[in-house]
């Protein structure tokens, strides 16, 4: 007996023909009574697997979007919890660092020494370490930390690169609560003229004794490079101490440089640091943190200490 498939609530059922079926060839046929032919065979197999897969699309859940626009999340992102490796890295870092920059400079630190040394994806999570701490609780608070740690990461991008600073900008807006973001932009109005020229001159006279900053003899067939350096380095980023004061961009500076194993230029800004007011072993501590975010992300430094400095 000859068999027909049929579509019933998303499931196929088979049951045999009718007489009266209109597939059904008529028994006075000169054909066999049940013989159908191939053609129209194959056109009802395909018609029923269309329908057959119409039924499982509107029956089954899709797996290719498990999003329910109707569950709120069970948690907001600045209250996610930070691996237990980074909370003991950051621990670390901030018990170690000098008492006296202690507070406020640990972290800029740290952003830093992320950046310079690869980790930057990191910046997020270090983020999220502080805001889960008391004394950055409510909007207000965040948003002065976050102009803290943006300033740290702008003056990144002119040692480190753009880059990899939007990547570290990036992390750390993912896990920002809308209400904690802030809105303002401390370079709006930037452009290179005597104001920022005569700042820049004023700070490299206390980093280096010089107004052009680091020993520029050899570049003297290249006067882009200083150029650069005083007045977009220095004038426009370095120099600028609104939200950062001179002693802090030491913080941000240092890891920035020294993370990318430069000899010279970390040699430079171990004296700069004692030139701006810290002690010998504040920058040995310092230098240690360095050192720990480095290895932390599989780097070694190879670079001269401050008790190398014999300049200051």
């Amino acid at each position: 007996m000859r068999f027909f498939r049929t579509v019933r609530s998303g499931k196929v059922a088979v049951r045999p023909l009718s007489r009266s079926h209109p597939l059904r060839a008529p028994s006075r046929s000169p054909f066999r009574p049940t013989l159908i032919p191939r053609v129209l065979l194959v056109a009802v197999q395909n018609r029923t697997r269309s329908l057959r897969y119409v039924s499982t699309m509107t029956t089954r859940p899709s797996t290719m979007d498990n999003t329910n626009t109707n569950t709120a999340p069970t948690s907001t992102p600045a209250t996610a919890a930070t691996p237990a490796a980074l909370t003991e890295l950051f621990e670390k870092a901030e018990a170690g660092f000098p008492p006296r920059f202690r507070e406020h400079g640990w972290y800029l630190t740290v952003i830093a020494s992320l950046i310079g040394s690869g980790q930057q994806k990191l910046a997020g999570s270090l983020y999220t370490h502080l805001v889960a701490q008391p004394q950055y609780q409510t909007p207000a608070e965040r948003q002065a930390l976050i102009r803290r740690l943006r300033e740290a990461m702008v003056k990144c991008i002119i040692i480190n690169g753009i880059p990899v600073v939007i990547e570290a900008v990036t992390s750390v807006s993912e896990v920002e609560r809308p209400e904690d973001t802030d809105q303002s932009c401390s370079r709006e109005d930037w452009q290179i003229g005597p104001e920022t020229s005569k700042r820049a001159a004023a700070v490299l006279k206390v980093l280096y004794k010089s107004e052009v900053g680091a020993p520029v003899e050899v570049l003297h067939a290249h006067k882009d490079i200083p150029w650069i350096s005083v007045n977009v380095s220095y004038g426009l980023f370095l120099s600028d101490h609104r939200i950062l004061d001179i002693q802090e961009t030491e913080l941000v500076v240092l890891p920035a440089i020294m993370t990318q194993n430069l000899q010279d230029p970390t040699y430079w800004h171990l004296r700069a640091c004692l030139r701006v007011g810290m002690e010998p072993e504040e920058v040995e501590a310092i230098h240690k943190v360095i050192e720990l975010v480095a290895a932390y992300g599989g780097k070694t430094l190879d670079v001269k200490r401050v008790k190398d400095v014999t300049d200051a």
